[in-house]
């Protein structure tokens, strides 16, 4: 039986924010996704009961990021390759570990609900680029 798993990833930062999503191993850029303040973005997967959990790494296609905030005024990068334990994948706010605290989980009776919001302190903790936030 398949389930339909809807994951959301919300902005609440006071800021605009880019996305950019890209392969650690390879390097390779995956793809970019553009969330204005207050907006969010969604996808609709299909789980099958014997699959594992539909969550980040199906939404992202890639295991790194690094999140553009504004106009190139601030960044923050977060890696988790799967299946691999890793150190960066626990660090607190990391939207690519499905285990992390701010992912929340809605059963809705005939689908799921998945959803991650990036709130002002994402903001405030990110490091200052400058403009040159590549």
């Amino acid at each position: 039986m398949e389930i339909p798993v809807e994951i959301n990833i919300s902005n609440e930062t006071g800021k605009s924010m880019e996305i950019h999503v890209f392969e650690s191993v390879s390097q390779t850029f995956v793809k970019k996704i553009e969330i204005a303040n207050g907006n969010m973005v969604s996808r609709i997967f299909m789980e099958k009961e014997s699959d594992s959990p539909i969550g980040p790494k199906d939404f992202f296609e890639g295991d790194s990021i690094s999140i553009v905030f504004g106009t190139n005024e601030k960044i923050l990068t977060y890696q988790c390759q799967y299946f691999i334990a890793s150190e960066s994948c626990a660090i607190e706010g990391n939207i690519l570990n499905i285990s992390d605290s701010r992912w929340r989980l809605e059963n809705n009776g005939s689908s799921l609900v998945r959803s991650f919001t990036f709130l002002p302190e994402d903001y405030q903790n990110a490091t200052l680029c400058d403009g040159d936030c590549e």
